[in-house]
């Protein structure tokens, strides 16, 4: 659990560098993009053609349903890529992609009564995980207040 905390990566790279990082947020980035880029090539100093920037969507995340797919196959099949001989593992990296990928697949063609209403993670699991880092969280924020440059 101690690798979660984002203050660690903080701590790591002021004794790695003389310069304090940057602290930047994924919601303002999905707030104000071209805010975002602005904000970047200001503190690096550099200028960029807005006009070139590509906003729409590349990679987008999986539907709810189809994670919920992955996880029931999860349970049933090992879909980590590690093995205990480094050779056989390409070998476990495509077999596991396979089975990962035709999954995400076919549980988009799925019809959405196939799946239960319940949520991916039990409310009460997810209410533990923000309590147990929101002491951490509350300090990058107002590190990023205190030491992110104008």
């Amino acid at each position: 659990k101690e690798h979660l905390f984002f203050t660690n990566y903080i701590a790591t790279v002021e004794k790695l560098f003389t310069k304090k990082p940057i602290i930047l947020f994924y919601d303002d980035l999905r707030k104000d993009p071209m805010g975002f880029f602005d904000y970047i090539a200001k503190q690096i100093g550099v200028k960029y053609n807005k006009d070139k920037v590509d906003l729409s969507s590349k990679h987008k995340s999986y539907s709810e349903k189809q994670l919920k797919a992955l996880a029931k196959v999860g349970k049933r099949i090992n879909l980590r890529k590690e093995t205990r001989h480094k050779a056989f593992y390409q070998l476990r990296r495509f077999y596991t992609n396979m089975i990962r990928y035709s999954t995400l697949y076919i549980a988009a063609l799925l019809p959405d009564r196939w799946f239960n209403d319940e949520p991916l993670i039990k409310p009460e699991e997810l209410n533990a995980v923000k309590e147990y880092y929101a002491e951490d969280w509350q300090t990058v924020i107002e590190y990023a207040k205190k030491n992110n440059p104008e």
